[in-house]
């Protein structure tokens, strides 16, 4: 799947993105930390980057890669439901 950057993407997903980026778990803003700003192997990730129909929580753009952190929620019996649906 390749990822493309437009201008079209739906305003619901950039808000969706950046609240989840304002409320981000403690293991999502280490993780933010190790690879932001290039520093691994000099790739570009972006954070709460919207791929239709989900949001990824980690993009590396030039790698084609997504990185997801179940956090809490996906522990949960309703959040299991949730994966299984979406899985």
């Amino acid at each position: 799947m390749k990822f493309k950057r437009t201008a079209a993407r739906a305003p619901e997903a950039i808000q969706f993105a950046r609240d989840q980026r304002a409320t981000g778990n403690e293991f999502v803003q280490t993780v933010w930390v190790w690879i932001r700003n290039r520093q691994i192997y000099r790739q570009k990730f972006r954070r709460e980057y919207p791929v239709p129909p989900y949001t990824a929580d980690f993009c590396g753009v030039e790698l084609n890669l997504v990185l997801e952190l179940d956090g809490a929620s996906h522990v949960t019996e309703s959040g299991r439901e949730h994966d299984r649906i979406r899985d």
